[in-house]
């Protein structure tokens, strides 16, 4: 009877640890933002919640029916990223698993927009864009470190080299 028990409680923890971890898989990451356009739902999400330039950051994008919640698969994805700049990536992509997932580094802090067309074979689905905001990477803490480091030198030079002289 124990034998049973244990193996209950196995089974109850693991669907408890599989519905708390479902959050983690259908919703945003830690950034994120659905937009309804003509009937679709597009998904997009991204992680950090805050990029910073020069990090990696994850973008998942994904389709569905506005009024069902159902996921549509496209058979391409076309995603730009441009910045108020230039444009810095543009390319097609086939969703796998029911989504767009891929990981980018921004290469400077700007207001950068995700323009996505959704495209069944050369028809085009639905296109829409999205902003994300980039902070361009601080080098605060370097620069204190550098300063606190020059200090010390002078300090310590100071020290050595102008040591008080024995009567």
């Amino acid at each position: 009877m124990s034998t049973i028990n244990n193996y209950s409680k196995k089974i109850i923890l693991i669907l408890v640890f599989l519905i708390i971890n479902l959050y983690n898989v259908i919703g945003h990451l830690e950034g994120g933002k659905d937009k309804a356009v003509n009937g679709y739902l597009i998904d997009f999400g991204y992680d950090p919640k805050n990029p910073i330039a020069n990090e990696k950051t994850v973008i998942v994008i994904s389709l569905f029916n506005e009024t069902t919640n159902e996921v549509i698969e496209p058979t391409s994805m076309w995603i730009r990223v441009s910045s108020t700049e230039d444009v810095i990536f543009a390319g097609t992509f086939k969703p796998e698993n029911q989504n767009v997932a891929f990981s980018f580094t921004f290469p400077h802090g700007d207001v950068f927009e995700i323009t996505t067309r959704f495209f069944e074979d050369e028809n085009l689905i639905v296109e829409t864009d999205f902003d994300i905001n980039v902070k361009g990477k601080t080098y605060y803490s370097k620069i204190i470190i550098l300063f606190l480091s020059l200090i010390l030198l002078v300090i310590v030079l100071k020290s050595i080299l102008f040591k008080p002289k024995k009567v």
